[in-house]
Formats: C-alpha cells, structure tokens, sequence
C-alpha cells in the first residue's frame, strides 16, 4: 500500500507543479480558481491509487475495499506525499518573488495578512481536507461498481 502512495502521490505531485509551472507562463498564477484543477488531478490519482490497490490484492478485495478506512488511508497517504512538497515548493517560490506574491494578495481578499507561509499551509490544508472527503467517496464509488445488480 505504502509503495502505491509513493507511486501515485510523486504522479500526482508532478501533475500539481505541471500546473503550476502553466499558470506561471501564462501568467494565472495569481488566478484562484486554477485550485479546482488540482482537485481534479488529485482526485484521479486517488482513484487510480484505489484502482491499483484493488488489483494488486485481487484475493483479498472484500477484505481490503469493504473497510473503507484502508481506502480513505491510501487516498490520504497520497495525498499528503503529493501536497508536502508541493505545498512547501510554492511557500518557498513565493518568498523569493515578492512580484507575485503581490498579485495573489490583490486578487484575494486576505490581504496583508497573506503569507508565503499561509499560502503554503492552505494549500496543504485544502489538499488533505479533499483527500480525506475525496477517498471516502471514491472507495464508496468503487465498492459500488463492485457489487452485483
């Protein structure tokens, strides 16, 4: 299980910056809704992360997907492989240009009070906040279309 996290959430992870590194080019990186893509990306590879780890325990799949606690785990332990760093990457990113930090404080409404440090804790927030709703109804989905009509 451990190594499907890895796997997927270093997937999930280069998707994040691919994103990011879009936005920076394009110049939408003070653009707040381009957050739903990440979603988006998080979301598929915790689906495939789910998919996988039923494969791979193909004997024991009423065991492992029936306890949806092991599927919420996997879904978080991708996630947070794929936020910390990611998270992190962005704080440290935006302290060293103070231009785009700017813009991302005109474009919200925190302000001053808008940090490199809180973007990055947000970020993070957000990300295991949706990896902990996310994996519950994605396992739920799974389990699903597992069972016989």
């Amino acid at each position: 299980m451990i190594q499907i996290a890895w796997r997927h959430g270093l997937y999930m992870f280069l998707g994040f910056t691919l994103i990011f590194v879009l936005a920076l080019i394009s110049n939408n990186v003070d653009n707040y809704h381009i957050r739903y893509i990440n979603l988006g990306i998080q979301a598929l590879f915790i689906w495939l992360a789910l998919k996988k780890q039923r494969r791979t325990h193909e004997g024991f799949q009423d065991e492992v997907m029936s306890n949806f606690p092991s599927g919420v785990a996997l879904g978080m332990m991708t996630s947070v492989i794929a936020y910390f760093p990611f998270s992190l990457g962005v704080s440290i990113f935006l302290r060293e240009s103070p231009n785009t930090m700017e813009a991302i404080r005109l474009s919200t409404g925190f302000g001053e009070y808008l940090s490199p440090f809180f973007v990055g804790v947000m970020i993070f927030a957000e990300g295991v906040a949706f990896a902990l709703i996310g994996s519950y109804i994605i396992t739920r989905i799974i389990q699903a279309g597992k069972q016989p009509v």
